[in-house]
């Protein structure tokens, strides 16, 4: 059964149906975006009407840049369909469409109540309402490698962040040093608490510049999936063992592409995942001149400002409380710019975010010269101070020890380990993914259980 729409204007086109045999015919035509999604309450409200005895149907939803009539008269001819005004009957054999009716929309408005809007659909109308026109909108992604029916009640990048959530590399997330080793104490970030920190600034910062949250927080939640066990040692140490290298930004998309869900990936929209690949800066620039190195839509640009915020801020409070530095060791002249306290520093960060991108019109995130050279110069002493300092060597030669070991011996026992996929990968590369999956505790307890001698019993 089908319920179509014949106004020529901008709105989707919605039509009802019990087969697939339209929307495989509209998706023939590139400047279409079609989807579909289950609708028994309409049904319901119209069976009567139907006269149905089957009590669910699709509704499929066309974006279109051409006329749609041409198309749609198109399909009636060639399946030999008949069109009389509003009513049109099929003569096509049994099993496909036995009838056409009344359209969904006329001029416009629903014949068959408000309800008929999805609840994704109410959504993506108060994201075009409400934020900024430089905001990249859910109804305008670029969309997903596999196509999927559009859900009833989230939007594309809300689904993305559940997506994120509900992930196993997410939870691993838990027990994976942020900078200290496998810390013992309770109050020291992992990479999953600051994961949450680099979402709640960046959805602030978001907020304030009317920006989607929503894709913001998909991306924060995203960016740090690939990290290794034992920080940065992990990765440093998996960049030289693995023949290709090996950087945590590109193992996060990968993560998203390649590995969970049993090789087939999360199948992510394309501006969640250029804002993971594009998330990191190691030492280089924050905000990039070069725009193919910053990630395509503006929500993504806040991410990669976003995690340096959080980052060089939860990193020295962890410091100060390892007693590794002290704050008076912080340089007394980004004390006076950026503030003396952890939260003081932070909401001077945002702030000049919020401002400096509002005064660029939104043509680009920005930061003030003044602290954005601040935070670098933070970031720099952090890496002196903390990151490379000379007391934490021998925990880090450890870490390497650990993570080369269990390198070597899963590459000669794949079987137990490795997983078959991605199946065109190497088997050095799909050891790699295994090893970087790995949270501290797993790492430290698989070493013991290979390298360690047992105790022998006896009686």
């Amino acid at each position: 059964m089908f319920f179509f729409n014949y106004t020529e204007s901008a709105k989707p086109y919605y039509l009802l149906y019990q087969d697939l045999t339209l929307i495989k015919y509209l998706k023939k035509f590139k400047h279409y975006h079609v989807t579909a999604f289950s609708c028994r309450g309409l049904i319901h409200q119209t069976r009567t009407l139907l006269n149905m005895n089957r009590w669910w149907a699709y509704v499929i939803m066309c974006y279109h840049k051409k006329p749609f009539q041409s198309e749609l008269n198109s399909w009636l001819i060639e399946k030999n369909l008949k069109e009389n005004s509003w009513l049109i009957t099929s003569k096509i054999s049994r099993g496909l469409i036995p009838k056409i009716l009344l359209p969904i929309h006329k001029e416009g408005k629903c014949l068959a109540g408000d309800n008929l809007m999805t609840i994704r659909e109410k959504l993506e109308e108060i994201e075009k309402e409400t934020l900024s026109p430089k905001a990249c909108l859910s109804s305008q992604t670029k969309g997903r490698e596999r196509s999927v029916t559009l859900h009833p009640l989230r939007t594309e990048f809300q689904r993305d962040r559940d997506r994120i959530i509900h992930s196993k590399s997410f939870r691993r997330l838990k027990h994976k040093t942020q900078v200290f080793l496998a810390p013992f104490g309770d109050h020291y970030r992992t990479r999953l608490t600051h994961t949450l920190e680099v979402s709640q600034i960046a959805r602030t910062i978001t907020k304030a510049l009317r920006l989607n949250e929503d894709l913001t927080e998909a991306i924060s939640l995203g960016h740090d999936l690939g990290h290794t066990p034992f920080g940065h040692a992990g990765e440093e140490t998996l960049a030289k063992l693995l023949p290709d290298g090996f950087s945590h930004y590109k193992q996060s998309l990968r993560v998203v592409e390649k590995i969970e869900w049993e090789g087939k990936g999360l199948n992510l929209t394309y501006e969640v995942r250029d804002g993971i690949f594009k998330h990191s800066k190691g030492r280089g620039e924050i905000l990039d001149d070069e725009k193919q190195n910053m990630p395509l839509t503006l929500e993504g640009q806040v991410v990669r400002v976003s995690d340096i915020i959080a980052y060089v801020n939860h990193d020295i409070d962890d410091a100060v409380r390892a007693e590794v530095i002290k704050e008076k060791d912080i340089p007394s002249h980004l004390i006076q710019i950026l503030g003396e306290w952890h939260a003081s520093r932070i909401d001077r960060m945002v702030e000049d975010v919020v401002d400096a991108s509002l005064k660029a019109s939104l043509e680009k995130i920005a930061m003030s010269e003044k602290i954005e050279k601040a935070i670098t110069d933070l970031r720099d002493f952090l890496y002196e101070k903390v990151y490379f300092n000379p007391q934490a060597r021998p925990e880090i030669e450890k870490a390497e020890k650990i993570i080369t070991d269990l390198y070597e011996y899963v590459l000669k026992n794949p079987e137990d380990y490795i997983k078959p996929y991605p199946q065109d990968d190497s088997l050095e590369k799909r050891a790699g993914d295994f090893i970087a999956g790995m949270s501290d505790r797993y790492a430290l307890g698989l070493y013991e259980k290979l390298f360690f001698p047992r105790s022998w019993p006896a009686f």
